[in-house]
């Protein structure tokens, strides 16, 4: 995708799919994660670059889109606006899609929206690179071409609105908990401590200023002792 953003001015982008067998080795590449190949000869075969990202989107394991929420889309949603209809499936697939998924949902809308708005477009047409990209998204069986233009505006306002949409908001700290957590943080943090128990004395030896817990401490036969430290009726380790 940064190839392509880089790129955005060739024609052909995702309509065209130029040499076939440069075409494979770059969907080789992209099914291994080699991005590094991709940066350093992909700027030669940005056609190609746009052409084997569209059919790996298309081949994904599981659609990008969930089909409940394509569904949504692809409806015959009479007198509801299109804006309405793209927030509708928004909210779902803030819902329902997370992990590796969401994120990639989310890399791959930022790329188009940046690309909707930088490709080459046409007075009367406008952006047509949501029509280019409607069956990597939806499974449409219809060939009402209207059907197609209804779709692919819906699609378009998917694409300009996903970006803000998909990101998890942070929440804002009110104001009395971020002063708790100020006075929190500012205050000496103490360790608990710990009372060692001389099994063969029965004394307790705390260590610290509030003993919490209270271990066990084997005693050491004699034997294995250093000769010096055989002397010592009692030993504390802290």
């Amino acid at each position: 995708m940064e190839v392509i953003k880089d790129n955005l001015e060739v024609e052909g982008l995702f309509t065209t799919c130029g040499n076939l067998r440069t075409r494979k080795k770059i969907q080789t590449y992209l099914s291994r994660g080699d991005i590094y190949t991709l940066r350093n000869w992909g700027f030669e075969f940005v056609i190609e670059c746009a052409a084997a990202l569209k059919i790996f989107l298309q081949n994904l394991p599981q659609p990008l889109i969930p089909m409940r929420i394509q569904q949504l889309v692809i409806a015959e949603n009479i007198g509801v606006p299109e804006k309405t209809i793209a927030y509708d499936a928004l909210g779902l697939l803030k819902e329902e899609v997370n992990g590796r998924h969401k994120e990639l949902l989310l890399e791959v809308f930022t790329f188009l929206k940046e690309a909707a708005v930088r490709i080459n477009t046409s007075e009367l047409t406008g952006c047509n690179l949501p029509l280019k990209l409607l069956p990597v998204f939806f499974k449409i069986e219809s060939a009402d071409p209207r059907k197609f233009r209804d779709i692919a505006t819906v699609f378009h306002e998917i694409i300009m609105e996903a970006p803000e949409h998909l990101k998890s908001p942070c929440r804002k700290i009110p104001s009395g908990e971020l002063k708790m957590l100020e006075r929190f943080l500012s205050q000496d943090m103490r360790m608990p401590s710990v009372t060692l128990i001389n099994p063969r004395s029965g004394r307790n030896q705390p260590t610290g200023e509030n003993p919490e817990w209270r271990i066990p401490m084997p005693r050491v036969p004699q034997t294995r002792l250093h000769p010096w430290l055989g002397r010592v009726e009692h030993s504390t380790f802290v």
